[in-house]
């Protein structure tokens, strides 16, 4: 975040004038705050890397509040969600980093990965339950076939 000077309202990165009163931010400030943003990104990525998620996760929303449009930021977010099973979620972060990087073919691939396991979760979930279902069925009728069978002979 960056104080305007005119009237001290915290103003987000993604903002060159402020949100109150209309001043220009001071250019030096807002990069240095984003600097700033940047190596606690970079902070976010090594937790990730040590696979403390939850707080990379915690770093990269700290990150977005001060500075709402950064792309590695929600890149964080990605994989921290997707790590953490949280695929629709995951995707809607994905979605917002292609939104910031249209040109990324990365981004997107990323992206398409994820909407490919939401809808294949979306799939899985009814042909497993038909197939419970089918092999119940046929597991009656082959029980009961035998049994019937069994008593025929048994009959005879």
């Amino acid at each position: 975040m960056v104080t305007c000077q005119h009237c001290q309202t915290l103003n987000t990165l993604d903002s060159m004038f402020c949100k109150k009163c209309g001043t220009a931010l001071a250019e030096a400030l807002v990069t240095e705050a984003r600097a700033k943003v940047d190596t606690l990104v970079a902070e976010g990525n090594r937790a990730f890397r040590e696979n403390r998620i939850e707080e990379a996760l915690a770093i990269g929303d700290t990150a977005l509040e001060s500075f709402p449009s950064c792309s590695p930021a929600h890149s964080l977010r990605v994989l921290c969600l997707e790590r953490q099973s949280r695929t629709a979620e995951a995707l809607e972060a994905a979605e917002r980093v292609v939104e910031l990087n249209p040109d990324s073919e990365l981004d997107k691939i990323k992206r398409n990965q994820l909407r490919r396991q939401l809808e294949g979760r979306a799939v899985e979930s009814p042909v497993s339950k038909t197939f419970a279902i089918a092999a119940s069925l046929g597991a009656l009728l082959l029980v009961g076939g035998v049994g019937v069978t069994a008593a025929l002979l048994i009959k005879k």
